[in-house]
């Protein structure tokens, strides 16, 4: 997916889970947890540095 936004697009996004209110501890932790392992995937894997991420 990052490979395909980078040559079509001109931003690309990482993929987030929303945290919200009434998800539990657990939840809110594994969502938070998988937010920032993508973005840091992505970030890592990126192969236009002008691209904005």
């Amino acid at each position: 997916m990052l490979s395909f936004q980078e040559a079509h697009a001109d931003t690309a996004f990482t993929l987030d889970f929303m945290l919200t209110p009434e998800l539990g501890a657990k939840e809110r932790r594994w969502r938070f947890e998988w937010t920032v392992t993508n973005a840091l995937w992505a970030k890592q894997n990126q192969q236009q540095s002008s691209r904005k991420l």
